[in-house]
Formats: structure tokens, sequence, C-alpha cells
């Protein structure tokens, strides 16, 4: 598999599990924008990292340098040029377009998740209203413009084994 496929979509829509997922299955790594931000906010030495302040430092640094922020996901991955790569929790149309760019020879695929509140609610602690209030940041305000932009929207209300089967399928279409 020598594509790299990018993962977006609402917080708690099964992004990270389904990536992670993905990637072990292809044998390629993986690399999240999530753990990178985490990582960054303990290098800068926070000690809590909500949800609220991931999201801000996430949108600071998108704001500041896209493309070096990128890269750096890129490299955290191990990426390779010419090699695979799952990358999770992409929230910018700007993260996309630095991807290509940075990966100009490669196939870049975007997967983007569908979740209900409720479907969400069931796999976090977050009430309806925490996840409006995560879903109204500024850092989410690309997800519209990712689902029109996505090569694959797919509804992770079904099982988990059923939108895992269903991924693995398209990717193998799609990246081989």
């Amino acid at each position: 598999m020598h594509c790299i496929i990018l993962f977006g979509g609402p917080s708690k829509s099964g992004k990270t599990t389904l990536a992670k997922r993905l990637a072990e299955s292809l044998h390629v790594p993986f690399s999240s924008f999530g753990d990178y931000v985490r990582k960054e906010a303990q290098r800068r030495g926070s000690t809590t990292t909500s949800s609220k302040q991931l999201q801000e430092l996430g949108f600071e640094m998108a704001k500041k340098d896209m493309k070096s922020f990128c890269k750096a996901v890129l490299e955290e991955g191990g990426y390779v040029v010419g090699n695979g790569l799952i990358i999770d929790g992409i929230r910018h149309m700007g993260a996309l377009a630095a991807i290509k760019t940075l990966a100009p020879k490669q196939s870049v695929k975007l997967v983007y998740l569908e979740s209900s509140i409720a479907d969400r609610m069931k796999r976090s602690s977050l009430s309806a209203a925490e996840l409006h209030e995560v879903d109204s940041h500024p850092v989410e305000s690309d997800r519209a413009l990712l689902k029109s932009a996505a090569d694959l929207v797919l509804s992770t209300s079904a099982e988990s084994d059923e939108c895992f089967e269903g991924l693995l399928k398209w990717t193998t279409q799609q990246c081989n």
C-alpha cells in the first residue's frame, strides 16, 4: 500500500480506532495530528491538556505554519517517500493541501467519518452539550469542506467490524 490515507470527522467518530486498525492490518505506519499536538503541549510544559486546550494549540500551530505542522506529523509517523502512511485527525483543508504538496508523487486519500451525536456519546464520557461545544470550536470549522472533499465518506453508526471491513475493501481497491 503506497497511499497516504487521512482520516477526518467529528470528535469521537471513530477516527483513531479505525485508522490504527487499518494501519495494523496493512502493516503501514500510523501518525496522528492529535498525538503530535499532545506531545507539543508537553514539550511546552503543559501538565493538563483538555480537549479545548489541545484544540487551541492545534489551531495556533495550523495558523502559524500549516506546511511545517504537517511535515512534523509526517515525520512523527516515520513517513518515507513512496511508502504508505495512515494519518488520523485532519481538521483543515489547508492540511490536506499541504500534505499533497509534501508528497506530490503519491496518492493522498481522505476518509471522512460520519457519526451521530448519540453514537459519539456512546463512545465517550461526553454529553451532547459537551460534544456540541467541541464541535463549535474554530478548529472544527472545515469539517463540511473536508467531507465534500473526501474520497470516502463512511458512516460509523454501524458495528465496528462492519465499518472496518468496508474501509479495508475500499482501501485495497483504491491504493493497490
